[in-house]
């Protein structure tokens, strides 16, 4: 077998390269684990506050595993300001009836058509 000669500074370069992905690897797993540990509170905090159904938990809990859909949906909670006024402008989150018109969703009984709105919007927000 023919023997390789590789210059030292490749060599080197590569030993940098794994080092620096071994240390993002290393990040990115504590970056899962504070999600996995952190966003049930998140989602549970949503859904007292009125931003999330308590229904739709399970869905909040997987889209926040996603930094995209998390920022989406931030983009679209800060559009609408306060949940008060997401509740009065219809239009800021979705009307009812475009809810409705588009099949998503069925009013839940003690559920305003605001409410309903607003938990569609997020949902669709998320990728649901």
């Amino acid at each position: 077998m023919a023997e390789v000669k590789v210059d030292t500074k490749v060599l080197e370069g590569m030993v940098d390269f794994v080092e620096q992905s071994v240390g993002y690897a290393q990040k990115q797993a504590e970056v899962e684990a504070a999600v996995e540990e952190r966003g049930p509170q998140v989602v549970d905090a949503l859904i007292k506050s009125g931003f999330v159904n308590s229904d739709n938990r399970e869905a909040a809990l997987k889209a926040a595993k996603d930094p995209l859909k998390v920022l989406e949906s931030l983009e679209k909670t800060a559009k609408a300001k306060t949940r008060k006024q997401a509740s009065e402008a219809p239009d800021a989150l979705g009307s009812a009836d475009e809810i409705k018109e588009a099949g998503q969703t069925e009013e839940k009984a003690g559920e305003s058509p605001q409410m309903a709105a607003a938990n569609n919007r997020l949902l669709r927000s998320l990728g649901f």
